[in-house]
């Protein structure tokens, strides 16, 4: 009864050397048994043989990788997966190779993503990093990676990750998005309360209008960090254009006509025609919010420019329509 169980295994052996490639090395077979079997140490121990004894053989590489894989020892996965692919000698090979690495690359994608859905963010992290340290050069892993770092509010890492899955697919528009929202969400977190790093806010913004300038505010945003900025004349130049679109955008408006205000007194007393060039906008910007939004605080600057300019008549119906909006009870 033994004899007949020993010689059904060597039968099974035999067939298993055959199929086993390597010239049928008994250690690269072995290790491959062992791999089955979830020995990894007897595993690794064999196919380390199986590597001296066919220095050039891709196969004996690929099998230790994924045992190294099976035991979370990572890099020496990728470092083995990667000599084996270098090894290939056609391309059934090399496909076999990359399936080997799109399979654990894809297994700890899957339960990043499976974390992600928990909102475990930290945890997707790492599954992430697995993924990346396998195969370095997935894109999608280095997007799963930024989405994870974004959602955990961290700007710059996100971004390093996009930039880095970009870069290996350049063409990817789906990619660029996920890479400009990153962009733009750095930019807010610059610009806003108790940072103001306006400056900071308009490079990321900057970024952005290199490679999409038709994204989403992009244009009233870079007026608005201009505008806090106290740089009026690019301020001006952003909301313009962006008013060319949107021609009633209140804010775009009122900040257009401060601007130029801003500037027509910083030059009056130096300048007074280009100052006076500098009103005429603010009071064309004025008019087009009374049009849209009509109260007594654009009546009252328009009141002050025109007696400013010597035009009496003007700042006298200016006056009018400020006590007509009192009586009717205007602010």
């Amino acid at each position: 009864m033994n004899g007949a169980r020993t010689a059904v295994a060597l039968l099974a052996l035999a067939a298993f050397v055959l199929l086993a490639g390597c010239g049928g090395d008994p250690a690269f077979t072995s290790g491959k048994v062992y791999l089955q079997q979830k020995d990894y140490e007897n595993a690794v121990e064999q196919l380390k043989v199986a590597i001296k004894n066919s220095p050039g053989a891709w196969e004996p590489h690929m099998w230790l990788g994924r045992t190294y894989a099976e035991m979370d020892r990572l890099e020496e996965a990728s470092e083995h997966l990667h000599t084996a692919l270098d090894l290939v000698p056609d391309e059934k090979a090399a496909g076999e190779c990359n399936n080997a690495i799109a399979y654990y690359t894809q297994l700890f994608r899957n339960e990043g993503n499976s974390k992600m859905e928990a909102s475990q963010y930290e945890m997707a992290l790492i599954e992430y990093e697995k993924a990346i340290v396998i195969d370095p050069h997935n894109a999608n892993s280095l997007v799963n990676l930024g989405a994870a770092y974004q959602n955990l509010g961290d700007h710059d890492a996100a971004i390093t990750a996009y930039e880095e899955a970009q870069a290996l697919e350049p063409d990817n528009e789906e990619i660029l998005g996920y890479l400009l929202d990153a962009y733009s969400f750095k930019a807010a977190s610059l610009a806003s309360p108790g940072v103001e790093d306006y400056d900071g806010a308009i490079d990321y913004y900057e970024r952005i209008e290199r490679v999409a300038p038709d994204f989403p505010d992009l244009l009233f945003n870079l007026g608005n960090m201009h505008y806090l900025s106290e740089h009026w004349r690019k301020a001006i130049d952003y909301f313009e254009v962006h008013l060319d679109n949107d021609p009633e955008d209140i804010d775009a408006l009122s900040r257009v006509y401060y601007s130029y205000w801003k500037l027509a007194e910083q030059i009056w007393d130096l300048d007074e025609v280009l100052a006076t060039e500098y009103y005429e906008s603010v009071i064309e910007a004025v008019i087009k919010l009374i049009e849209v939004d009509d109260t007594i605080s654009y009546h009252r600057m328009l009141q002050r420019i025109y007696t400013k300019l010597g035009r009496p008549e003007e700042a006298q119906a200016e006056l009018e329509q400020i006590r007509m909006l009192l009586g009717a009870g205007g602010e």
